[in-house]
């Protein structure tokens, strides 16, 4: 029967006969609601264990006040439907007591669901009633526990503290006056003349020892080691620290290999004065006039390799000069450069000119010859047909950014460069109070003291030039929006003149051979060489033969920095990367005098936050949906009986009332009365016969059961297997599929 409009639905909607339902069901909603009001509220929050009890209970005494509700509503309408089906159509009589069953419990549900046809509303609530068995398990599954670190500001008993430098002053560059007065003896007068007075300055430099260590350390220390090198303290061991900006190193790294060109002309007579070796006792040798060739490679700033042609340089054969395999030049002038001319607190920058060792490697050219050998001699690599490649590594002043998180006792840092730094306006210009130097007699010191105008902004080191005091060399921000919080109040990192001045001074003993700086017999002959006018040259250099992965070089370190086994560009860079950042930890670490006598323990200044393990809840939300989504179809189930038992004028609302049972019984007669008394014989009896919701003719159906029951006999008579698998006794059910049982007949 379909659902139509009908008087009877204001009653069937009535406060009095759905209340206590509609209750429940808001009851439910409410237990719920407050159920995820709490899981939100203390998910991911410290676990609370107040006067015994805990959030666990809390969850399961909700859920259990859930899944209560929602049961004694599914328990109702399954009630329900019993007489709404009977008020629809004529049932089998067991339908009625499956039902009924299904309204107490999940196993009465699976009764319905195997064996109750036509049905699916009540199937439907079958459903729901199992699957509530699950809300309390899955409510279970709704807390978890996790160990996690909650951090907080440090106390009188807990500290997290790191180091930072926002200037450096360590290093003496010492400059030392000298003055002369050229005296004559006047007989006349019987007195002293002076005639000429000369004034000389030498200064001398040195850094700290701690420095030394780390710029050496830059040659063998990897950048994860010396990452754990940052001074620290956290008493916990898991702190974390806001970002912050100090003064550090930095570095950068350029292949140049596509910027190396073939040179035109002879460089014989320039490779014979680096080290002479034309003599007039040599063979076809012309003194001032070689009649040998010499090829060269350049860089576009005038830094090149050459050798003679045809010589073997990694074996020094046929080689009339010098073998070079590799040269280098270094300087602290951008101006000098291939690519840093941008950094104008540039502190060091290496161009490298060097042969590809991986190439010759494969190749075998750089085994031993040996004559005497029966093996196949190596293959001869001559002179210019070398493989080379080219790079430039520089290291200069900047201000970084640093993220820090100690995790289980090890410091793990975010290093990043600030972008869109410069030198502040006076920043290593000639010092205003010229009281305080001897720049107040600049104007009238000898010439040669005096740097030239490309040299004048250059932080590199002259044993001449740098006896002039300078301002510090000041870093700022370029934009007013990037907030660095330092501790005083200007945006800017410092580095005085005399840290300046001594630390380029030392890298300089490292990187530069001396011999070779500037020489001007050098510079003449390399200056009349086609495209070489304004060349910077070389001012280092390895040389063959190679042997045991060894060469000697000019000056020593170049060794250290480009050998066989560290001869690419990646290798190069890791030094000029592990050296910055050793340089910065130094800084962070040490950056004035009294630092050193505490061994930097007054430079953790940076608070950060101390971290301490808790125990935390934490939600999986998935787990609450099974309670929405029962909830929600309980309420949908209960609307569809409100709207069934209303539009039809025949269906009692009687629920899961007894009394209702009681009376149908009395209006429908003794159908059962004939049956036996065990409840196996009543249900045998309630498969053969058809109930419906009206009074019907209790002796006409009894005789129609009768020969519906001679039937049944009969047939199994003629299929003595219609009785094995089936339950309950389940050979009237089978025939309940294939015969029709007698239908009661109304009056």
């Amino acid at each position: 029967m379909g659902c139509h409009f009908n008087p009877n639905m204001f009653n069937t909607l009535r406060w009095s006969v759905w209340g206590q339902q509609i209750w429940a069901l808001v009851g439910a909603v409410a237990a719920l609601t407050t159920m995820a009001i709490l899981l939100g509220k203390f998910n991911n929050q410290p676990v609370f264990n107040q006067m015994g009890v805990t959030l666990n209970a809390i969850i399961s005494v909700l859920s259990v006040a859930v899944k209560a509700a929602v049961a004694f509503v599914l328990s109702e309408c399954m009630a329900q439907w019993k007489w709404i089906l009977y008020a629809r159509e004529d049932r089998l009589m067991i339908d009625f007591d499956r039902l009924d069953g299904a309204a107490r419990g999940p196993l009465g549900s699976l009764r319905v669901l195997s064996r109750t046809k036509g049905a699916s509303i009540a199937q439907f609530g079958a459903v729901l009633t199992i699957v509530a068995l699950a809300l309390d398990p899955l409510a279970q599954q709704l807390l978890r526990l996790r160990e996690a670190i909650v951090y907080d500001k440090s106390n009188n008993d807990t500290s997290a503290l790191i180091s930072r430098a926002a200037e450096y002053s360590l290093g003496v560059a010492h400059t030392e006056k000298t003055h002369f007065t050229n005296l004559t003896w006047d007989w006349e007068r019987n007195a002293s003349i002076t005639t000429a007075e000369f004034e000389f300055w030498n200064i001398t430099t040195s850094i700290p020892p701690s420095m030394e260590g780390a710029i050496m350390s830059g040659f063998y220390k990897s950048p994860e080691e010396l990452q754990r090198e940052t001074l620290f303290r956290c008493s916990s061991g898991n702190c974390t620290f806001e970002s912050f900006v100090t003064l550090g190193v930095c570095h950068r790294c350029t292949d140049l290999s596509a910027n190396l060109t073939r040179m035109p002309g002879n460089y014989d007579e320039l490779l014979n004065t680096i080290k002479p070796y034309h003599t007039a006792n040599t063979p076809g040798i012309i003194v001032n006039g070689s009649t040998m060739y010499a090829t060269g490679f350049s860089l576009p700033n005038g830094h090149y390799i050459a050798n003679t042609e045809g010589c073997q340089p990694f074996h020094r054969q046929k080689c009339n000069s010098e073998s070079y395999t590799t040269t280098s030049f270094g300087t602290g002038n951008p101006n000098k450069t291939v690519t840093m001319t941008d950094i104008d607190t540039l502190l060091w920058s290496m161009s490298i000119i060097y042969a590809d060792i991986k190439a010759l490697n494969a190749s075998g050219a750089l085994k031993d010859l040996d004559p005497w050998s029966e093996e196949p001699q190596p293959p001869e690599v001559t002179w210019p047909n070398v493989s080379l490649k080219a790079l430039e590594c520089g290291l200069y002043y900047c201000a970084k950014r640093i993220t820090s998180k100690v995790e289980n006792g090890r410091l793990e840092e975010t290093v990043a460069e600030i972008a869109n730094t410069k030198r502040s306006e006076f920043s290593w210009d000639l010092p205003k109070n010229i009281y305080m130097n001897i720049n107040d007699k600049y104007d009238r010191i000898p010439p040669e003291y005096r740097a030239p105008p490309d040299e004048l902004r250059s932080l590199e080191f002259h044993k001449l030039w740098s006896v002039v005091t300078k301002n510090p060399l000041e870093i700022v921000k370029a934009s007013k929006e990037d907030d660095w919080q330092m501790q005083s109040s200007r945006n800017q990192v410092t580095i005085q003149s005399e840290s300046v001045k001594s630390i380029s001074a030392y890298i300089q003993t490292l990187f530069r051979w001396e011999p070779w700086f500037n020489d001007t017999k050098v510079r003449a002959q390399l200056s009349r060489l086609e495209g070489m006018e304004n060349a910077v040259g070389f001012n280092g250099a390895s040389f063959g033969p190679v042997k045991s992965l060894y060469a000697v070089a000019q000056p020593p370190a170049l060794h250290r920095l480009v050998s066989l086994s560290r001869s690419d560009f990646a290798g190069v860079s890791a030094v000029f990367e592990s050296m910055a950042m050793s340089m910065t930890n130094e800084i962070r670490r040490t950056h004035e005098d009294a630092d050193v006598a505490r061994n930097g323990m007054n430079t953790m200044t940076y608070e950060g936050l101390v971290g301490s393990t808790v125990v935390l809840y934490e939600v999986k939300w998935q787990w609450i949906a099974l309670h929405v989504t029962v909830l929600t179809l309980a309420c949908t189930l209960m609307l569809m009986t409100i709207i069934n038992t209303g539009s039809n004028v025949d269906v009692p609302l009687w629920k899961s009332s007894s009394l209702a049972a009681l009376r149908r019984g009395n209006d429908i007669g003794g159908l059962l009365k004939d049956s036996g008394k065990s409840v196996a014989d009543m249900e045998d009896a309630a498969r053969k016969m058809y109930m419906s919701g009206r009074r019907i003719d209790v002796e006409e159906t009894k005789y129609q059961g009768k020969q519906y029951s001679n039937l049944v006999q009969s047939k199994r008579a003629s299929q003595i297997d219609l009785s094995e698998g089936l339950a309950e006794t389940s050979t009237t059910d089978t025939v309940e599929e294939r015969f029709e049982p007698p239908r009661p007949v109304v009056p």
